[in-house]
């Protein structure tokens, strides 16, 4: 008798303590009416509102003791779209919705959802603007809406909540400017929007991922200076300008990626230490002056198309033969000399590229193991070279034209067309010193074309000078001719081959447990560029740290150009 009061006694504690709330029920019913299964996924097999008790058996349903639903996963593979009836789900903690085609707005009335700590909502077709009732969730920690196509202004509250520590907004259609950011940041990601404008004066310093990428985003970066514990940064793919502040190479950063910028100059001491294994892109701006010694550390190192001159440091060589560094891009600059000892070997790990540079003699490494994107030329075309250092040339057989002046050409020289004045300087060596005897004039140097409208009594055309090449074009084919390409090495990753499945994870909020479903999904991508490999993280790694995987032959999104 006892046994069976117990066993009554406990059934309506069960009942009591887990059945839904009447509510809640209602809310999840019009929940799964605006949402359908994509063919091949049975997400809402389970969600039968005939059982009597859903908290136990719905997938993706957690509920308090008393019966209310405090955490809610979707998906995936789910199309529709989200039901306004959201808001009543007034105890919600945590709200995911996994990826798939689910289009339209968000639900406008989040302000009744004042307990909610992680929102996301990733990789579907939801659009509109963010809703002002954001504005209210004082309790959120992380905002994921990445990779939908959502648009409008950045929403200023956004980066004033109080307690964010995760915001991820990538690859939307935002616009405007970045606004001030007062929250405590830890994981700010903007990129692939429409963002223009100017950084905000002041970011926190509490910041440790920070991506701006794909933007068109100007000015200098001098509001980034103070974020000292910065781990990965990425402001590639927009109109930065000016220097590179000292504080960015810090000694917890181990990504960095301002390639595709306008940055002039870099402010770095030789007091910089890197963190081992670090990977730097500053390919693709217009830096200026020598090397610095103190990049040498990287582990991965691309200062590939800017404007670097002189010799290659000695700090260089020693981390490439030592193994420290193990990529070293320096393609497509100004440098004058790679101090390579004959007797010195490199580790067959090492991938090292000099080529079109200003070196007296081809490298005799630093050739064969170039991307394959890399133009033919070892070399710079000489006359680049001149022009580039005052006319000071540092290539092989501008020996003789330091020696002699433009202006000692023959007068006689046709100076109107300056290609042809200055292949016949560099190119042609018409060259004529002091006193010396000028040559005559060669003759059909240039053509004329006289217009058949003579024939019909109109008044003739002026004489047009025209070239069968251009002077880049004839100094081009010139050494394509005489210089047979090295034998290239295969690689598998462009220039911008941005970081190694660098993941960084920030904890959940203490008391959020994810109810995730049996499949796996991404939640946070590991994807900047369309059609690459895309890192998988669960739910449950709410900062995920997003890096873009190499395509070989593509550089990025936007630009195709050679390397």
């Amino acid at each position: 008798m006892n046994y069976t009061f117990f066993l009554l006694l406990l059934t309506l504690v069960h009942s009591t303590f887990s059945s839904l709330a009447p509510t809640d029920q209602a809310a999840l019913e019009s929940i799964r009416d605006s949402l359908t299964d994509m063919p091949g996924s049975a997400f809402f097999s389970t969600w039968d509102f005939t059982t009597p008790d859903p908290c136990s058996t719905f997938a993706g349903l957690t509920c308090t003791s008393l019966g209310r639903v405090s955490a809610l996963s979707l998906g995936p593979n789910l199309s529709g779209s989200l039901s306004p009836s959201i808001s009543n789900l007034t105890h919600l903690t945590q709200l995911v919705l996994y990826p798939g085609l689910v289009t339209g707005p968000l639900p406008p009335r989040f302000d009744t959802l004042p307990l909610l700590r992680v929102i996301s909502l990733t990789r579907n077709r939801l659009t509109g603007p963010i809703p002002n009732s954001f504005s209210s969730l004082s309790y959120l920690h992380t905002l994921d809406l990445s990779y939908n196509q959502l648009s409008g202004s950045l929403p200023p509250f956004l980066t004033t909540l109080p307690r964010l520590k995760v915001l991820v907004l990538a690859s939307n259609r935002f616009s405007d400017n970045v606004k001030p950011v007062s929250s405590p940041l830890l994981h700010l990601d903007l990129k692939m929007n429409q963002i223009s404008g100017q950084l905000p004066p002041l970011f926190p310093t509490t910041l440790r991922y920070l991506s701006l990428a794909g933007n068109s985003i100007s000015g200098t970066i001098i509001p980034l200076e103070p974020l000292t514990d910065l781990t990965y940064i990425d402001l590639s793919m927009n109109r930065f300008t000016g220097a590179i502040p000292q504080s960015l190479f810090g000694s917890t950063t181990t990504s960095m990626f301002l390639q595709r910028n306008n940055f002039t100059s870099i402010n770095a001491t030789s007091l910089l230490m890197l963190p081992q294994g670090s990977v730097v892109d500053l390919s693709h701006n217009s830096i200026s002056g020598e090397l610095p010694p103190s990049l040498a550390g990287a582990e991965s190192l691309f200062l590939n198309n800017n404007r670097f001159t002189g010799e290659i440091p000695e700090e260089y060589i020693k981390s490439l033969i030592n193994g420290t560094t193990e990529t070293l891009f320096l393609q497509h600059n100004y440098l004058t000399r790679f101090p390579w000892n004959s007797g010195s070997q490199l580790p067959d790990s090492v991938s090292l590229c000099l080529s079109y540079n200003c070196m007296d003699t081809d490298p005799v490494v630093g050739l064969s193991t170039c991307p394959i994107e890399v133009a033919p030329l070892l070399s710079r075309p000489a006359i680049q070279c001149s022009r580039f250092y005052n006319h000071s040339s540092t290539a092989t057989g501008n020996a003789k034209a330091n020696q002699y002046w433009e202006s000692e050409l023959p007068p006689h020289f046709e100076r109107s067309s300056s290609d042809a004045f200055i292949r016949a300087k560099y190119n042609e060596k018409k060259w004529v010193s002091r006193g010396g005897i000028q040559p005559a004039p060669v003759v059909n140097q240039l053509s004329c074309k006289v217009s058949h409208s003579v024939e019909r009594g109109h008044k003739p055309e002026t004489p047009t000078k025209t070239r069968t090449r251009s002077l880049d074009e004839d100094i081009l084919l010139k050494h394509v001719l005489e210089v047979t390409p090295p034998e290239t090495r295969i690689r598998a990753g462009s220039v911008d081959m941005k970081m190694k499945e660098n993941v960084y994870v920030l904890p959940l909020p203490v008391g959020i447990n994810v109810n995730k479903p049996n499949q796996k999904n991404e939640i946070f991508s590991g994807d900047l560029y369309q059609n690459r490999r895309t890192t998988i993280a669960p739910p449950s790694s709410w900062a995920t740290f997003d890096c873009a995987g190499a395509m070989e032959g593509v550089d990025c999104v936007r630009s195709t150009s050679m390397i």
